[in-house]
């Protein structure tokens, strides 16, 4: 049914434009009960709620949802939830919205990026659940605001067709003065919802096309103009404010002419208007048109006629359009109504309030690394409007002086679902700030204060370490490295994956279970391109990928198997020009549409494993179920690489790596000068008797870190994100100088979270002495070495933690020390080889001990 034919359209028209007043103010309850217009109106708005935007300066971060100002009526009586957003207050945030202009979509065609980035960033399980209790959507909001809220309902009857489906006669947009978002090929394609969108625009409102000429130049042109846009933009704001001097409109008009007059000629915008729209008369009321015709040449020559000028921007105001729909008789009955004989008051709603108590909170959770520690706070997934939460701040209060505090922020904007019914929340700060030198725990009290969009006021909780809710526990390296296999991009992890297999390929020796792992990622390349293949040979219409896209994904496959033919390739980025992106944002909304309980945010692995054979197997689509197929073989590699444990050694040249690695896995690496690592190889670790010490550990030994040969640096480079623990070896008598250490030492703590240690090997070289008295000044002299070598580090590798840095003498031919040298190198902390073995052991055994007790 056409909106001009519903008998509730007044109804829905006064209430939209009342409320699309209402949200552009600090307070629009107060404002709807005091303002004299508005109180002689009898809008029948008996509840509503508005979020709130907080502006805290003792908060360093607040998420982007702050920032999005709306509010919402629940229509009771006739069960419709209006929802109305406000718009870009000052114009100038149009300089930062187009400059995401435009966006692709996946359903043909393109739309303003900066407008759908804020409709996503809004949670909408509320307004489903609406839905589903028979309520009809009414989305609505004036100019940049109405062009959010048509983003919503693009989302849900275009993104959703779980929803679509179901409720697309009860989602409504209706906008007023709102810029047009979409080019023609998207107009084309939602012409079944022509109904669904509304857009009123007042005959003389000149901002709409402003707006949309702003948004083309800013996005085509460089940043050589954005002086004369500013001043366009403060000139508008001006008028719409009603604080032009009359004195200088002429001399802006003047200076704005020469710009204007360049930019419409220039730029001709490729969007238009879709859906149904109106046209706003102050004589006539609304009239349906086929498109909002613009005159080019009117639009420089206004700049001539100050007084026209002003007068078609004024009508831009929400106020003026809402005058014009009182004055053509749409609203009557309602107006002009004795204020006496209406509610003075409204209720404000705090359904979607976020409310949290001590009993709310399941535990917390210190989870301590290497160098840094997550500090976990599990809820109750009962606890309602967890969505709605724009910044958590946690003050760590040290010691027993309540005044001293370390503030941490819940940044990355999403919470993960632990279990059936926890939802936790991560911070993550350095040790040096929780921990003591002692290592012991330095807080007594963890003070949680919740800021959310619906609360005018944040709600704090304390929970004291003595409360059994407070859990302390050590997590291994694999912890982290789940995490990253979790979170990344397929292409990178097909060759994290590809490089591994080729160290894992190297192994001589008979460890069963990494013969399996082999043939079983052997298995998965050679489906991955079969999959390719079949869907590269497809005649059908491509839905996520163009053949060219598919054929560079296959090239990118097969090549994993000749690794020189893509160095070159390599060294300049990815060897694949597949929109990886387009990829992802097919699989989320396809999985949206199969589960209609996923929520924003979640990793690509969280979506993989929505899936399963069986469900693969049943799916009838035959294009989906190859690029289902797909998405199994993505979960099935994280897993493998997810289950054994990988360490690392890799280091400067003639440093001991390879030396370390025989070392610890007993096994002849052919450590010596007159060898150089040219390959990854995996090694297992073996007692004396030549059996397995862990089935499930490896130590790969890399070519060294500072050879010249590109391809053999890529061995590291593309599986470092996989290793458990890294072993970084050095010569000690480098003394922590060189760029090579530096850089790579920087490689794997920017990248590597999984925790590494630092060998300064060879130390024995600053021992050797003649006689007692020499090797007594020797002693000395390493406490000023060693000092110097760590200051050398931290400075150059920031937040470095000194406690990763050893010194060893790792060569098993130690006969050439004496004994008084080998206890002075022990005495001041120097590790030699066969405790160097035990540390080693030690560690690699806690870590799967750890895995195994959380598991």
């Amino acid at each position: 049914m056409k909106f001009s034919e519903r008998e509730d359209q007044n109804e829905i028209l006064l209430k939209s434009s009342i409320i699309s007043i209402a949200v552009s103010e600090s307070n629009p309850k107060k404002f709807l009960e005091i303002n004299e217009e508005m109180r002689s109106i009898d809008y029948q708005i008996e509840e509503m709620c508005f979020s709130q935007s907080h502006n805290n300066q003792k908060v360093e971060y607040f998420n982007a949802l702050n920032d999005i100002c709306y509010l919402m009526v629940d229509d009771i009586q006739n069960n419709k939830l209006y929802i109305c957003f406000r718009g870009t207050r000052n114009l100038k945030d149009l300089l930062v919205d187009a400059k995401g202009f435009p966006k692709i979509s996946d359903i043909n065609g393109r739309f303003h990026n900066g407008f759908y980035n804020r409709a996503q960033k809004v949670p909408k399980l509320y307004f489903i659940e609406k839905l589903e209790q028979g309520y009809e959507l009414i989305l609505t909001g004036h100019g940049l605001g109405a062009a959010v809220s048509a983003n919503i309902a693009i989302h849900f009857l275009l993104y959703r067709l779980d929803i679509s489906q179901k409720y697309a006669k009860k989602i409504i947009f209706i906008g007023f003065g709102c810029p047009s978002i979409a080019d023609i090929y998207f107009k084309r394609n939602v012409e079944n919802f022509n109904e669904n969108f509304i857009f009123i625009k007042n005959e003389n409102d000149i901002v709409v096309e402003l707006l949309e000429y702003i948004s083309h130049f800013i996005y085509k042109s460089d940043q050589n103009n954005n002086s004369n846009l500013e001043i366009l933009i403060d000139f508008i704001n001006g008028i719409l404010r009603d604080k032009t001097d009359p004195e200088r409109t002429l001399e802006k008009c003047n200076q704005m002419k020469a710009f204007i007059g360049t930019m419409a000629k220039i730029i001709a915008p490729e969007y238009t208007h879709f859906g149904t729209l109106y046209k706003l008369s102050r004589k006539d009321g609304l009239k349906e048109v086929l498109n909002f015709e613009f005159d080019v040449d009117l639009f420089s020559k206004m700049f001539n006629d100050p007084g026209l000028l002003i007068d078609k921007i004024q009508d831009h105001l929400i106020k003026n359009y809402f005058r014009n729909l009182k004055n053509t008789n749409y609203f009557i009955g309602r107006i002009d109504i004795n204020h006496r004989n209406r509610k003075r008051s409204l209720k404000l709603s705090t359904y979607l309030n976020f409310e949290i108590k001590e009993k709310d909170i399941k535990g917390l959770r210190i989870i301590k690394m290497r160098d840094n520690t997550d500090i976990v706070l599990c809820i109750n997934k009962s606890v309602k409007n967890t969505e709605y939460l724009v910044a958590i701040k946690l003050t760590l209060r040290l010691g027993y002086k309540e005044t001293n505090g370390v503030a941490l922020y819940f940044k990355n904007g999403t919470y993960e679902v632990l279990d059936d019914d926890s939802i936790c929340f991560r911070f993550n700060c350095l040790n040096e700030k929780i921990y003591d030198k002692k290592n012991n725990l330095n807080i007594q009290n963890f003070v949680f204060v919740f800021y959310s969009h619906f609360n005018s006021e944040p709600t704090e909780v304390m929970i004291n370490t003595e409360s059994n809710k407070f859990r302390s526990n050590m997590k291994p390296g694999s912890y982290q490295k789940h995490k990253l296999i979790d979170n990344m991009r397929f292409d990178l992890l097909y060759l994290h994956a590809a490089y591994c297999l080729h160290a894992l390929e190297r192994m001589k020796d008979l460890n069963q279970n990494f013969i399996e792992v082999k043939n079983e990622l052997f298995g998965i390349f050679e489906s991955l391109d079969f999959i390719l293949t079949e869907i590269c040979d497809k005649k059908e219409k491509e839905i996520v990928y163009t053949k060219n896209d598919l054929n560079e994904m296959k090239s990118l496959v097969e090549n994993y198997f000749n690794l020189i033919r893509i160095d070159n390739e390599l060294e300049n980025g990815f060897p694949s020009h597949l929109d990886y992106d387009k990829v992802y944002e097919y699989i989320i909304k396809k999985s949206r549409q199969i589960k209609n309980n996923v929520s924003d945010n979640e990793s690509l692995y969280f979506y993989e494993k929505l899936y399963d054979e069986e469900f693969v197997n049943q799916w009838s689509e035959s294009e989906d179920k190859l690029i289902f197929k797909l998405i199994l073989l993505n979960k099935q590699l994280r897993d493998i690489l997810k289950k054994n444990y990988i360490f690392g050694s890799i280091g400067t040249k003639n440093a001991g790596k390879s030396k370390f690695v025989e070392l610890i896995t007993s096994q002849d690496t052919k450590s010596s000068k007159n060898y150089t690592t040219t390959q990854a190889k995996a090694y297992s670790l073996i007692n004396e008797n030549d059996k397995l010490i862990f089935e499930k550990v490896v130590i790969i030994d890399y070519p060294h870190s500072n050879s010249n040969t590109f391809s053999q640096k890529l061995e590291f480079i593309f599986t470092r994100l996989l290793i458990d623990h890294i072993y970084l070896i050095f010569e000690a008598e480098a003394k922590g100088e060189t760029d090579d250490q530096t850089r790579l030492i920087n490689l794997v703590k920017t990248n590597n979270f999984s925790g590494f240690t630092i060998l300064n090997n060879k130390a024995d070289q600053l021992f050797l002495s003649n006689n007692q008295k020499e090797l007594e000044k020797k002693k000395l002299e390493f406490a000023t070495f060693k000092k110097e070598m760590i200051d050398n580090l931290t400075k150059k590798c920031v937040d470095l933690n000194s406690r990763s840095i050893l010194f060893t003498c790792m060569d098993i031919k130690i006969s050439r020390l004496n004994d008084d040298e080998k206890t002075a190198m022990e005495g001041v902390g120097v590790i030699l080889s066969e405790r160097m073995k035990r540390i080693v052991l030690e560690k690699i055994e806690s870590m799967i001990n750890l895995d195994f007790n959380r598991s």
